[in-house]
Order: structure tokens, then sequence, then C-alpha cells
């Protein structure tokens, strides 16, 4: 057999991509070395051979090899270029890497860049050497594919189009190559990633996504293909979910069968493809656990994941190359931390895993100093191994193996363990708990659950975590201030004890010898047990538990077996156990504060109370001294030339607060209204007035809530039309109006806005009783509002909310009493008035809305505003002057008193006739 070795990073414990290793300064001149040949008092199944490196390299790997080992193909480092990125990049230097081939001599063939990438690597050779396949990058830029071919060098694969893939692809990353170097496998880059293989021919195939879900029940994420079958037809492959750490899997993907999941074995978590045999029914590649665990393993469908082991002492292995048949799998193994080293090795179903050491020492093989520290690749036949070696000068080259089968030793090993014990008696307590966590909001009690946990433990603090999401159910939107769960009742009861005993390894040696046995004979290898005697280097161990599995040697060969025997101290403790049960109580008690959402409750009502203002004001321009009444001399004009046309126009502001509700738990509010309103009438006929008025107002609302003020800020221009009959002292009027505009609303940081439209309507009746210069009007009267609210999303803040489209209205009836008593001064007219009225309310009183938090809006709750009296008063003054027959002004006081609520407004403003 024939070796022959080159230098490269292979596979490493982690994960890498195939191709984009970056090559280290090993200041290796090239050159191809023939390494002495064993002594001629020994065999020799194999040889050696030190690869040489392109001209002007600085260092390089070997990874791949052709089907007889007669090819190798690598990685080769060059000194480092000013490289000037896309902006906003900025340049700097870097280490440039190509792909190399060797076809045997002293030269290997520096194969250059593609496409003036400064990053080149292959990934994939055909079973002849003759085609390779790989990727290529720069800075800050995608990867692209490759197919290069003896005959044709480069040829650069298109980008996929999104349409096949789901998304738009920026780049791709070539895995793997069939054995007739047709197809090319690898992964997408950009807004997915997926797997794909691509011919010539055919172009891209999207190898897709499984079925289902992932391990963590959420649909697959991603897939990338790393190796296909000698004809391409059946790929390795690898998938991950949204967590990659618990759901990264292996798989095996047909056209026709899509994909098979291989699941990891227990004590690992996930598991990753990285070769496939030429018929494509053997996959290989890495199990991975929790704190770095890594085991090579092999799958078949008949079989299932085979785990492969480690070498003595070791606790990692990974693969890195297979056989084509998918009998001899290479790779590397060790130990992390304390005593960490690592070794490649090479596993055969017969043989299972030895250090490559072990092979090479086997054979016959003179290194000629070297130390074998990793291994890259096989052959498709077996026989050649590729990997990386230290001189005893120290530096890193790259070797080949080349080893003749039919003459190799049987190598197989076997191992066993020997023990001394002593003993030991320990107490122990084990103490279970029964945790009951009561939530008590406002001591009432609104949950309980019983665990079987601590409370500081998982499930207690789960059902503390419970019991503060039910107080906030039952509270709707009022806030909850939750205390530290207190413990309120604790027993302790004794159940019973227990013996237990096991034995506990202080120390243990591992004592590994060749023990070399020419045939015929029968030897035992595997699984010895446990053994009074330790093998030595002559001979195997005696007095064992288990006969082994025996293993004929033919004459014509010569066993090599690699015993292991594993002497180890245990102590066996026997444990008396005492069981207790700890019963707790706990409480977690909470406080009912404000509610949070008051301003949407208070939209309609602010909406309304403007309404109410504008329909109330028209319904008594001709029945109070600031009317269009008095602003003619008389009825009379109406039909004999006098002043039809009349005008006016005021300003107005309103101050109001609503007063807290404790019961519901709605802070106190304070509010501003400022507006303009102006109109004009006409009197059609003795007695009668109609007209048309507009008003704008914007009113603000202020919930003076300590821990999150609430604001409310309501625009509303509303357009009306009035009219009026008198006949003697009887009259009678009647408005209505429509309104728009909009709600602005905060709590914190939250904000919302709501379109608003209103529509309102007032009639009232009166009648005059003349006292002398007095005139006393008792009247009666109806308003009716209704407001329509938008939905409306709160955007920001802790808790934000959302509500629909709702409308609300309202009625209010009154009966009341006016006093004016016009009088003249220095020729100009005045006319005071004062009023009082007696008001009830029909419908929405206090205000609501009906909304849901945006975190769960399946959640319907209801806003309330603060419970105001159904039953109030109405009262005001006013005075006019006239400063001309046609020219008067005026100003008014108007007040409401209610239960939880007050306003007080003021307006002014001036009147015009013709």
């Amino acid at each position: 057999m024939r070796l022959a070795v080159w230098s490269g990073a292979g596979r490493g414990r982690k994960a890498r991509r195939p191709g984009r290793a970056i090559v280290r300064r090993w200041g290796l001149a090239a050159c191809a070395l023939a390494l002495p040949g064993p002594q001629a008092t020994a065999q020799s199944y194999g040889t050696a051979t030190v690869l040489p490196l392109p001209a002007g390299a600085t260092g390089g790997s070997a990874s791949l090899v052709n089907a007889d080992g007669t090819v190798v193909v690598g990685n080769a480092g060059y000194p480092g270029v000013i490289f000037t990125p896309p902006a906003p990049f900025a340049p700097g230097t870097y280490t440039p890497n190509r792909p190399w081939r060797w076809t045997g001599g002293a030269a290997s063939v520096d194969l250059g860049p593609a496409m003036g990438h400064l990053f080149n690597g292959a990934a994939g050779i055909s079973f002849d050497g003759a085609v390779l396949a790989g990727t290529s990058s720069s800075p800050f830029s995608a990867g692209i594919g490759w197919r290069w071919t003896a005959d044709g060098g480069y040829d650069v694969l298109p980008l996929p189009g999104a349409a096949a893939f789901g998304g738009a692809v920026t780049g791709i990353s070539v895995r793997g190559l069939s054995g007739d170097g047709l197809t090319v496998v690898g992964g997408t880059d950009g807004a997915v990633a997926r797997g794909f293989r691509w011919t010539a021919a055919g172009g891209y195939e999207n190898i897709g996504l499984p079925a289902g879900n992932a391990a963590n029940g959420l649909p697959w994420s991603s897939s990338i293909a790393v190796a296909a079958s000698q004809d391409g037809s059946v790929l390795a492959a690898t998938l991950s979910g949204s967590s990659v750490t618990t759901t990264q899997r292996a798989a095996r993907w047909t056209a026709a069968g899509g994909f098979e999941v291989i699941e990891p074995v227990a004590g690992f978590e996930r598991s990753r493809s990285h070769g496939i045999s030429r018929d494509g029914t053997v996959i290989a590649g890495d199990l991975l656990g929790s704190g770095g665990a890594q085991q090579a393993f092999r799958w078949t469908a008949a079989g299932g994941v085979q785990p492969l082991g480690y070498v003595p002492n070791g606790t990692f292995s990974f693969f890195t190359g297979m056989s084509g048949d998918g009998s001899r799998i290479v790779g590397n193994s060790g130990r992390d931390g304390a005593g960490s080293f690592q070794v490649p090795f090479l596993w055969s179903a017969a043989d299972g895993m030895r250090t490559l050491d072990a092979v090479v020492s086997a054979a016959g093989v003179e290194l000629g100093g070297l130390a074998l520290i990793r291994a890259n690749g096989m052959s498709d036949s077996g026989s050649a191994v590729v990997g990386t070696a230290r001189t005893s000068g120290g530096q890193t080259i790259p070797f080949l193996l080349l080893f003749d089968a039919a003459a190799e030793p049987v190598l197989s090993s076997s191992f066993s363990t020997t023990t001394r014990r002593s003993f030991a008696e320990e107490t122990a307590v084990a103490r279970s708990f029964a945790t009951t966590v009561v939530g008590v909001l406002d001591g009432r009690p609104v949950f309980a659950r019983t665990t079987g946990d601590a409370i500081d433990g998982s499930a207690g603090l789960a059902a503390v975590a419970d019991a503060r999401f039910a107080m906030q159910a039952a509270a709707g939107l009022r806030r909850v201030t939750v205390d530290a769960p207190v413990r309120v009742a604790a027993q302790l009861t004794v159940t019973g004890t227990s013996e237990t005993t096991r034995d506990v390894v202080t120390s243990s040696v591992v004592t590994v010898n060749s023990i070399a046995t020419h045939g015929p004979t029968l030897i035992a290898t595997g699984d010895r047990g446990e053994c009074t005697v330790a093998g030595t280097a002559t001979a195997g161990p005696s007095g064992c538990s288990r006969p082994g599995t025996a293993l004929i040697i033919a004459g014509s060969r010569t066993s090599i077996n690699t015993h292991a025997n594993t002497l180890s101290d245990v102590m066996t403790i026997r444990t008396v156990t005492t069981h207790e049960r700890q019963d707790e109580t706990w409480e977690v008690r909470g406080r009912l504060g404000n509610q949070i959402g008051t301003v949407h409750a208070l939209t309609g009502l602010v909406a309304l109370d403007q309404a109410d203002r504008f329909v109330r004001r028209l319904v008594e321009l001709d029945s109070t001294p600031s009317g269009l009444r008095e602003m003619a001399t008389g009825p009379e004009r109406a039909t004999a030339g006098g002043a039809r046309w009349q005008v006016f126009g005021e300003a107005f502001g309103r101050q109001s607060g609503l007063g807290a509700d404790a019961s519901r738990g709605i802070a106190r509010s304070s509010g501003d209204l400022a507006g303009l309103a102006g109109g004009i009438g006409y009197r059609a006929a003795p007695g009668i007035l109609v007209g048309a008025a507009l008003q704008w107002g914007n009113s603000t609302m202020r919930v003076k809530d300590p821990i999150v003020p609430e604001r409310l800020a309501v625009d509303l221009t509303q357009i009306g039309l009035f009219g009026s009959f008198r006949d003697g002292p009887a009259s009678l009027g009647a408005s209505l109006a429509y309104g728009t505009g909009r709600a602005r609303t905060g709590i914190g940081g939250a904000m919302a806005g709501r379109g608003v439209t209103t529509f309102s309507a007032a009639a009232r009746l009166g009648y005059d009783l003349s006292f002398g210069p007095l005139v006393v009007t008792p009247d009666l009267g109806l308003r009716y509002g209704a407001v329509r609210a938008g939905g409306f999303a709160e955007m920001g803040g802790s808790v934000p909310l959302v509500g629909s489209r709702e409308t609300i209205d309202a009625t209010r009836g009154w009966l009341g009493v006016s006093f004016a008593a016009p009088f003249r001064h220095d020729g100009m007219a005045f006319a005071p008035r004062a009023y009082l009225r007696l008001t009830h309310d029909f419908g929405a009183a206090g205000g609501r809305a009906e909304v849901a938090f945006a975190a769960l809006p399946g959640m319907a709750l209801t806003a309330f505003g603060p419970g105001i009296g159904r039953f109030g008063a109405e009262f005001g003054a006013s005075v006019e002057a006239r400063l001309t027959p046609q020219i008067g002004i005026f100003a008014a006081y108007d007040g409401r008193l209610a239960e939880r609520f007050q306003s007080h407004t003021a307006s002014g403003g001036l009147r015009i006739v013709w």
C-alpha cells in the first residue's frame, strides 16, 4: 500500500464551510518528497509522500483526493494584498488563497482565482479527479459557485432565480460534487437558505424543506446539501429550525422520496451530515450535544445511527472522509481540557476505531520522523487517506497515505477493566415539596395552585407568575400592585427512610498495549468485561467476565490487537436517606390601582359636550337677550321693511372637572374647551326666524393618574340649522347639528388617534310672564346627541390598547326659569338675564369604551368614565349692550353641576342686524 501526505486543515470540531478555511503561514518550500521506506527486515504495506505547494505559496492544505489517490486537491495561501471593497467599507490587507491540484511528480498546479476573488476553495472532486467544484468570495461580498474542469478551467454557476427558491438569492455556497462530476450541491444565501443541486443540463433544483415541524414544534427554516452520490441522485443534507442548537438534523434526500430525517441518539441534541456513499445508502457525519459533546456517526436505513466512539482516552470525535462503499471512515478524535490531545483515526466496520498511527505502524510505513496530527479525507477506494503531519522541526505539512489492503495486517481492539474496591457510609436528606400559591386581590382570592416544587423552584416561580397574571386578568383595565410572595403556613413531615449503594470511581488509569499474533490463531476482541489480570505487551488479559468476540487469523496474516485496560479504584458508598415533605402555603397579594384607558371612555363624553353646547346655543337664540330676536326693533318690522337679516359671532372658553370614582379606579380629571361660533338668521315672517351657524371647538382633558397620566384632545367642527316661532308670550325653538373631527389620546408613551362624528338636536318651549320691567320665562326642553368614534390602535408604551368603532348617545331633559330685565341708560339698551334649570340625563352618563390589550386582542375589556350623576343643575347669567340700533355686544357665563362633574363657561361676542 502507498501513503501520500499533504498539509492542510480539514473539518474541525466546529462546523466549517468547505473551501473557506483561512490558510496559515507555514513557510514551506514547494516540494515533493518520497519518505524513506521501512527497514529491510520489516514488510511494508504502504508509502508516504509529502506533497508540493505551488510556487509563491506561503502555506497550504490538502482536503480532496480522487477515487484511486492519483489526484490531490488542496488550498494554498499567498502573501497579503491590499483590497479595496465597495463603499462604505475601507480598504484593508487580506491573505488570498486559491486551490491547487497535484497529479504526481514534484510540482502542483495553482488553479488561480475565480472571477478575481481573493478567497477560493474547492469542496468536491470527481472520481477521475478531472472535475472540481467550489466557492469563491471577496471581503464584504457574497459567495459564488463554480465548476472547474481540467480541459476548460473555471465555469461560474449563475445565481438562481427568486421564484425557484421563494426569495432573493444573493450568493451560494458549494459543498460537494457527484462522483461523475456532473452534479454540484450546496446551499443558498440571502432571503432564504435552501439546499440545491445543479447540473448544466437542468440548472438549479431547490431541495426545499421537510413537511411538518422541527424538534421545537416550529416549521423547518433552512436546508443545505453537503454531499452527493456517484450519479447525483441521492444527497446528504443538513436541516435546521429556528433554533439550530436543538433542531439541526442530518438527512438523506431523493427527488422521489424527499427527506429522510436522521435523529440523534440519546445523549445528543442534534446531528449533521458531511458525507455519503457512492450508492447513497450510507450517510456519515457528526452527533452534537451540550457542553461541546461531539461524536462521528455512520447511518444506514437498516441499522440506523451508529456512533463511532472515540480513540482511547478520547472524549470527542468528528468525521472528515469516507470510502465509496461506506465501510471505512476517517476523522479526528481526542480530548478537550486537561490532558487535551487530538489524533487522526481510521474506522472500519470490521475493526472499529483505530488511531491512524496504529494503522500506519501495522502497515510498516516509515514516516521519517513525521507526526500525524490530522486526517482530512479518504478516497473512494478507501486505500488513500489525506491529512496533516508535523516535521521534527515543527513545520506543518500535508501527507497522502496509500495502503495495500490485501496485505494489510488484521487490526483489532479489545478492552477490559480491573477494579480495586473500598467501602464507606453516609446519610442524606431527601425533601419533597407541596407548595400552595394563592393569589389574593384586594382581600379576594382569585388564584390557587399546588405544585411539587419549592417556591423558588421552576414550578413555584411559574405558579407565582400565573397568580400575578390571574390578578391582572381579574382586574381588567385596572393596574395591580403586587407584593412579593409571603409564606403564611409551613409544616415539615418525615415520611420514611431508604437505603442505596453506589460505586464512585476515585481514580482511573488506562494502560494500552499492542499485542502482535501470527496466524493461524484465534484471538478475543471487543469487550472482555472485568478481568483479574490486565493484558501486557505480549499477552491478553485473563480471568475476564466476558469472552469477547472471537476473530480467526489466517495462517498468512498477522493480527495486531490494541488492548486497553482500565484500572479503577472504586469506593462503594452506602447511603441512608431520610425522606421529608415540606408543606407550605404562600400568598401573592395585590392591590387594585387606577384604570388604564380612561381617556378612551371620555372621548365620546367630551365630543357630546361640544355638540350639546352648540345645539343648546342655537335653540336659545330667539329666546334670550343675547339672541337674534333682540337684534330687531320688533316683530312688526319684519313686515314693515325693518331688519330681517342678523349675524353673530362669539368666542367661548370652558373649564371643567370630573371627580375621582374610587369604585371604578378612576382618577380625577380636568379639562378645557376653547372655540369660536358664528351664524346668520333670517326673519321670514313675524314671529318666524330661521338660520344656520358654524362652531369650531378644541377640548382637552387630563386624567391625573399619579403613575401614568392620561391626556385627550378633541377637535370638532360643527354646522347647524335652527328655527324658532313666537306667538305673543309663547315661544318654540328647535336646532340640529352635524360635526366631524378627530380625537387624540396619550397614555404615558402610548399614542393613538381616531375619527369622531357627531349628530345633535334640541327643542325648547317657553312662556314669558311680565311683571313690570321684569320678564320671567318658565321653559322646558330636550337635547339629544350621538357620537360615532372610529377604531384605534395605540403605538408605543408598555401595554398599548386597541379599540373598535363604537357609537354612544345621550339625551338631556330640563325644566327651568329665566329672568330678564331690559333697561336703557345714556341712550343705550341693556338686557341682563339669569337662568336656573334642573336637568336629567338619559343614556351615556359617564362614558365607556370597548378595548383590549394589543398583546391579548381576544380579551375584551370595558373602560369606564367616572359615574356622573344623572341629575344636575344648569345656571348662568348674561348681559347685552346695544351700542347702536344695528350693533350689539354681549357677554355670558354658564355653569353646570352634577355628581362628580362641574363646568364653567365664559363667552362673548358681537351681533349685527340689518
